[in-house]
């Protein structure tokens, strides 16, 4: 069994779900969680993360997810994407709670890149709050704004201890050993693979061990065939089927549910 816990589609010609699902097929993917994509042009990505060009303003698209886990409801959960600075924090957690309890989506995408905001800013910390309530992960990338550094999304996991939170990208680039480091000082805190160098995450094996790892292909910013070998190869010095697939089922626990369909 291989879940890929963190893919993006949109209806770009470049990610969409019929792209995806070929590609996932010949990489042997099971199941997927998906996560709203096309609220950034992810070829330009480079620029937004170091804040040379702002975001377009292009509402999230849960909708569309929303439709894919109805017409495959045995191989796709899905994570919505919250804007936190769309609305006030009275309509963002009725939003939130709308897609989790009526909708059944399955955890809590944040992006700073796209959307600019502060981990500390009133209605982030009200979701991060809430998710724990619901008992669902938050998902975030760090960014390199006021705010959203990884030592910010460090200290949330602190204030929240009933939150599960999900770093992205093994803490992306620079951050990526602060990240680890963070992940075996917070219970709560896991580290996504996609984008991870190989070698970090042997060092992450090593310091926080394979309970912590979650895999990811980041679709369509990354193959996710490369981003599966990099798990693959660690077969020899690690519980493999923990990062493939176990760790995300112990957070999302239709993830296990899946796993019988």
């Amino acid at each position: 069994m291989i879940i890929d816990a963190h893919t993006h589609i949109s209806d770009s010609n470049y990610g969409n779900i019929d792209i995806y699902r070929k590609e996932s097929e010949k990489a042997g993917i099971t199941k997927s969680i998906l996560f709203p994509g096309g609220s950034i042009d992810v070829r330009r990505m480079s620029r937004y993360i170091t804040m040379k060009e702002e975001p377009p303003k292009i509402p999230v698209n849960n909708d569309l997810i929303y439709k894919l886990v109805q017409n495959y409801p045995n191989q796709y959960v899905a994570f919505v994407g919250i804007n936190p600075l769309e609305a006030n924090e009275n309509n963002t957690l009725k939003e939130f709670e709308n897609y989790i309890k009526n909708k059944k989506f399955v955890g809590l995408k944040l992006s700073p890149t796209s959307h600019r905001f502060s981990f500390f800013d009133k209605n982030v910390q009200a979701l991060m709050r809430y998710a724990g309530e619901l008992d669902i992960p938050v998902y975030s990338h760090i960014g390199m704004g006021n705010g959203v550094s990884i030592d910010d999304y460090a200290k949330c996991a602190s204030l929240y201890p009933n939150t599960n939170f999900i770093i992205g990208h093994m803490g992306f680039g620079s951050a990526d050993i602060d990240a680890v480091m963070y992940a075996k000082k917070y219970d709560n805190l896991f580290l996504e693979t996609s984008g991870g160098s190989s070698i970090i995450i042997k060092q992450a094996l090593r310091i926080v061990g394979d309970d912590k790892l979650i895999f990811g292909s980041e679709f369509p910013l990354h193959s996710i065939k490369s981003e599966l070998i990099k798990i693959q190869e660690l077969s020899d010095e690690c519980d493999i089927d923990k990062i493939l697939y176990k760790n995300i089922q112990r957070l999302v626990k239709t993830c296990k549910e899946m796993e019988q369909s």
